[in-house]
């Protein structure tokens, strides 16, 4: 079996690609909510992790079988660039590692616990294979919308059997402006403009969308302080994005000495440093 076909090895080897963007992603959409969860309602920091992961399982199955989709070549090329993988063992490893994972949750937090987080995967899942399919294809902008529904309930099954359901939305949206948004600002820039250029090292002026949205959502997420279990929640995202977005953004335009011709593309860019 590939180690492609194995649960995380697609996401490494067809979309990540390289070891910055491996460690990058497993920060960013990890460990911020887990520690949030963490500080704010005393939840299991493992424990968050290895739902994250047997979520991701799922989820990883959404973005193969996305990029088998006839429609799947975008205008920055195919991910999967003629690998041939197993559809069958792609499905047995990933299934096998999401039932072990709600496995162990079902035995350290009850059915109950276990059967919400097993639901929700099973139903972000399923909306993320609608996406997939050639009828949000058809219609110019519903797949920019099913897009920017996966990124805002994207963390749903991780976080709603864990707190409050009011408490859970409210997270939900902090996730959202913090991390999600700028992935959508991101996404409609790729489907409905030009080639985008940036990639490992190289440094492109639409990476300041991270940074943009975190300002646009600092009025909400921030309004609270620390005066509730969830506002301390989103408070810690915050906090926490907005150290990587100006620490990634910083080190590329520091590497990158950017003329101002070249920050606004109206100048030819040099190879970074």
């Amino acid at each position: 079996m590939q180690f492609a076909s194995l649960p995380f090895g697609y996401m490494i080897v067809v979309r990540l690609r390289t070891r910055f963007r491996v460690v990058s992603f497993f920060l960013t959409e990890w460990i911020p909510l887990a520690l949030a969860l963490k500080l704010a309602y005393r939840a299991s920091f493992w424990l968050t992790i290895l739902m994250l992961a047997g979520n991701f399982t799922a989820y990883e199955c959404g973005h193969f079988f996305n990029d088998l989709a006839d429609s799947a070549i975008d205008v920055n090329g195919d991910h999967l660039e003629g690998r041939k993988i197993g559809v069958a063992g792609f499905i047995l490893s990933h299934f096998l590692v999401f039932i072990v994972v709600v496995a162990v949750v079902f035995y350290a937090k009850g059915p109950r616990f276990a059967l919400t987080y097993a639901t929700l995967s099973v139903l972000v899942l399923l909306a993320f294979l609608w996406h997939t399919t050639r009828w949000p294809r058809s219609f110019r902008f519903l797949r920019l919308f099913s897009f920017a529904f996966l990124y805002l309930y994207k963390f749903a099954p991780v976080i709603v059997p864990q707190v409050p359901i009011t408490d859970a939305l409210w997270i939900l949206a902090g996730m959202f402006f913090c991390w999600g948004f700028w992935r959508v600002l991101f996404y409609t820039m790729v489907k409905f403009g030009g080639p985008l250029t940036a990639s490992g090292d190289d440094f492109d002026p639409l990476r300041l969308l991270h940074l943009t949205s975190l300002v646009i959502g600092a009025p909400l997420l921030l309004s609270g302080w620390f005066s509730t279990p969830r506002n301390i929640a989103t408070t810690v995202l915050w906090f926490v994005y907005a150290a990587i977005a100006i620490l990634r953004t910083g080190t590329q335009l520091t590497n990158w000495r950017l003329t101002p011709e070249q920050f606004l593309g109206k100048g030819p860019k040099r190879a970074g440093g």
